[in-house]
């Protein structure tokens, strides 16, 4: 955003009024994203925070984003990011719980240290995740974190079994994004607690490989993790 140093000091400007248009209210939290600093950051999150209990979804949401991206972008508070989000999932508002886990991903993605501090708020979640990318977030989460979370190959083996609750089954019905993400996550919860995943690892492999009506990016992908694992499961331990 050019010039933005010369609107730092400005920043309540772009607080929302409760009635402007939706597009209004995003357009001006995605500003005050591109604002935040280290010495404007305490007045804005207590701005931000209100909307994250907005009655307006959309905005609600678009909150939570750009939440993740401050916490992205300015290290020294992201730890007390992932306990404001953290308290927002007590809220047990379904929007805002498909909204957090995907903040949880992208801030874990450069923070994975963050972990413990979400850990139990994420558990405790994931039953009420329902929507796709949020779905693929989780499922990011459990196979990355696998040696810290118990349930981790019984949740991934819910959803190959397509037996996850908010997930309609089976397995081949499921989104070839979401298919993918549990592929991948699958082998590298393998890597990290073999004899628990085995049996769920061969029956993904047979899922994907023998459906006909499969994409072949997929199967090509299937492919790829079982010629490594057979030859060198080390080689696949890597954070996709």
């Amino acid at each position: 955003m050019g010039g933005k140093k010369h609107y730092e000091k400005d920043f309540k400007y772009f607080y929302c009024r409760y009635d402007e248009p939706t597009y209004t209210k995003e357009i001006k939290i995605k500003i005050l994203g591109k604002l935040a600093n280290e010495y404007n950051l305490g007045d804005m999150l207590n701005e931000l925070n209100d909307y994250v209990g907005d009655i307006d979804i959309p905005i609600a949401r678009k909150s939570i984003k750009i939440l993740a991206k401050i916490a992205i972008n300015l290290p020294e508070v992201a730890k007390a990011l992932m306990v404001n989000l953290v308290a927002f999932n007590r809220m047990e508002k379904v929007h805002l719980t498909n909204e957090i886990v995907i903040a949880f991903y992208e801030i874990l993605r450069k923070y994975p240290n963050l972990f413990t501090d979400i850990k139990q708020s994420f558990i405790q979640n994931c039953s009420s995740i329902n929507e796709t990318e949020s779905l693929e977030a989780m499922i990011w989460i459990l196979g990355t974190f696998a040696d810290q979370i118990e349930d981790s190959p019984y949740i991934l083996e819910e959803f190959i079994n397509g037996e996850f609750e908010n997930v309609p089954g089976p397995f081949e019905k499921y989104p070839s994004s979401l298919k993918s993400v549990i592929l991948t996550q699958t082998v590298q919860t393998f890597v990290k607690r073999p004899p628990e995943t085995i049996n769920i690892l061969r029956t993904i492999f047979k899922l994907i490989l023998n459906d006909d009506g499969e994409s072949l990016l997929l199967k090509d992908h299937a492919a790829f993790y079982y010629r490594a694992l057979r030859d060198s499961p080390q080689s696949v331990s890597y954070t996709h």
